[in-house]
């Protein structure tokens, strides 16, 4: 299979651009328009061939509006892999604008983050970091001379066919750098979430949706009647605070801004959460200012009618290496990763006609992981052996036997066992379960929060040892003497843990417990919680995304079955098949994701899930 690097140039003026609005809608768009293609081929794609264009007759080729096409349909698919820099929106081009679907497809930009995650992935940014002193390998600024011009002169045509070969130069000689250590695994995560984008076969009912983004609006404005405040009151940090202070007569929770104390309202703030709590009387104000300052359901309902494609499939947009443990992200505005079960959005996901959506979930995966990474063979077997591990936990916090049926007092051991195996505290223990974020709201004392801290970390002691063991061979990544050396299933190298995959958690400029964090632009301070959470995190991650790989090559292997892998949230893992395949699809996805990993051996895995017309899990 040769390998087209690919790269489109399209119209854009101040107000249709990607950066106001999504893939979808500027593609979508009627002023979008294609104004030509930059292109070479890499005959041979094998690995040790995949080499960095040389200056000379084999450059780059421009094919102009009105030659892009025509090339386009002289290339033979089936057998043609497509590299891109920012793949969605170019393949999406190729997908929605001219019906092409490649036969694979890579993306630098998405390589990018896998190697240097919390980093900008541009392309520009990508070549400094890769050719530190090579200047001819720079990303061009010719672009902004076509802004708003949507017919080009030729010496306009020139200039921008310039900069898209450049472009396409600097993004292979970033291919090949990244290509030869970039796992094989990893290349196909990338090209199965590009195919959920730009190839999906998901039908949004319409009629569902746009029900459901009409009762959102109706029930935010409903609630801001019911408190009696308007809506910039409730909006404004400042009027909001003067209302708790003035009116309520309570304090105002604050905290720490960048330059003075400001108030303390996020969502996740817990001072704000411990307010709410402690004063149910007023639920009817905090229900208000969270409708004010949050439409999700109302925008996000309205971005998935204006995002369907033209023949009412919609994409499922996700963001490959969203974060630095490799965790996906939702993308183009609509984050699917945010869909809450039993949700109207999730329903309004159908199969096209004949079709089926196959789903099955790992259960526990992050508590069964940090048990069978801690030792900690008490609840290992109690998962082996399929106990209720959520009410064997809550008899011991309430001292009494606990039952399903005890769905309360469950629910607090379903919390600390999901929860309290990445160092999870008292009072965050408590605010967690007082803000019903999770489930029903159950109000504790903090007294009682840490007490129930103490008896999880008695009980299952060998889960604080790990926190501890995390600290003391976290120097095995800042000494080159410790390199190569194993703990579980991961590996210490020059300041990150390589994974059974390949690639590697990242701890930038590690000292002590202590890291550069590029997101924040600062050095942030760890303990064990926190790296426990991480590496079990990324152990997830590798975990489904080998489940995925799997019945991608299934589905290729098998192709009367028709069938795709459609969408991944969390641990969960969405397919769509022929009707008439769901059950045997579903049983192969229970197989595949309930088989330990290699680096895994013994660990009790268990999946659970169905198959229906709609994504209705």
């Amino acid at each position: 299979m040769r390998i087209l690097a690919l790269d489109f140039e399209t119209y854009y003026d101040k107000d249709v651009s990607l950066k106001k609005l999504n893939t979808m809608e500027y593609v979508n768009h009627a002023k979008f328009k294609v104004m030509g293609c930059a292109a070479y081929f890499i005959e041979d794609s094998t690995p040790e061939h995949i080499a960095l264009i040389e200056p000379t007759d084999t450059q780059p080729d421009w094919y102009n509006e009105e030659e892009t096409e025509e090339f386009l349909r002289t290339v033979d698919w089936d057998n043609t892999a497509v590299l891109y820099h920012h793949v969605n929106f170019d393949a999406y081009i190729l997908a929605q604008v001219y019906g092409i679907k490649p036969a694979w497809h890579y993306d630098t930009m998405a390589m990018s983050r896998g190697r240097f995650p919390s980093q900008s992935a541009s392309l520009g940014a990508l070549a400094e970091r890769l050719f530190p002193d090579d200047r001819s390998l720079r990303k061009g600024t010719e672009l902004a001379s076509a802004k708003g011009i949507d017919t080009y002169s030729p010496e306009l045509d020139r200039i921008i066919g310039a900069y898209a070969c450049n472009d396409v130069y600097v993004m292979v000689a970033a291919f090949q750098r990244l290509y030869p250590t970039y796992p094989a695994s990893e290349l196909q995560i990338i090209d199965i979430v590009t195919r959920m984008f730009t190839q999906s076969k998901f039908v949004l009912d319409r009629t569902a949706t746009t029900k459901h983004r009409n009762d959102a609006r109706d029930n935010a404005a409903t609630k801001v009647i019911a408190s009696g405040l308007d809506k910039k009151a409730l909006g404004s940090n400042d009027q909001f605070a003067a209302y708790i202070r003035d009116v309520l007569k309570l304090e105002v929770p604050m905290k720490q801004g960048k330059n003075k104390p400001i108030p303390a309202f996020g969502k996740n703030d817990i001072a704000f959460q411990k307010l709410k709590a402690a004063h149910p009387e007023f639920l009817h104000i905090w229900e208000a200012r969270a409708a004010t300052k949050s439409r999700i359901d109302e925008t996000r309902a309205t971005r998935f009618l204006d995002g369907t494609n033209r023949d009412g499939t919609i994409p499922m947009p996700i963001n490959y290496y969203a974060a630095h443990t490799g965790r996906f992200g939702g993308g183009e505005k609509l984050n699917p990763q945010n869909l809450k079960r039993g949700s109207n959005l999730r329903k309004a996901l159908q199969a096209p006609e004949g079709y089926v959506v196959v789903v099955a979930d790992k259960s526990q995966i992050e508590a069964r992981l940090v048990a069978w990474l801690a030792g900690c063979d008490e609840l290992t077997q109690a998962f082996r052996d399929g106990r209720d591990v959520y009410s064997e936990f809550a008899s011991v916090i309430y001292n009494r036997p606990i039952a399903k049926s005890d769905t309360i007092e469950r629910f607090v051991g379903k919390t600390c066992i999901l929860g309290l195996g990445f160092g999870v505290g008292g009072v965050k223990l408590q605010v967690t379960l007082e803000s019903g974020s999770q489930g029903p709201v159950v109000v504790i004392t903090e007294v009682d929060a840490r007490s129930i801290v103490s008896k999880y970390r008695s009980k299952y002691y060998h889960i604080p040892d790990l926190w501890k063991k995390l600290e003391q061979v976290q120097v095995w990544i800042q000494n080159p003497s410790y390199y190569g050396n194993q703990y579980g299933p991961m590996t210490a190298v020059k300041e990150g843990w390589m994974m059974p995959n390949g690639m590697v958690l990242q701890y930038p400029q590690a000292s002590g417990l202590s890291f550069y964090d590029h997101r924040f632009k600062m050095h942030k301070k760890i303990w064990g919680g926190v790296l426990c959470e991480n590496w079990i995190q990324s152990l997830a991650r590798v975990d489904i995304c080998t489940n995925m790989c799997a019945m991608d090559n299934y589905f290729r292997e098998h192709p009367e079955i028709d069938g795709y892998v459609a969408l991944q949230i969390h641990d969960e893992i969405i397919c769509i098949c022929r009707e008439e395949y769901g059950q045997q699809v579903y049983d192969k996805m229970y197989q595949v994701m309930t088989t330990p990993p290699y680096w895994a051996p013994g660990i009790p895995l268990k999946a659970e899930g169905g198959f229906a017309k709609e994504y209705s899990k």
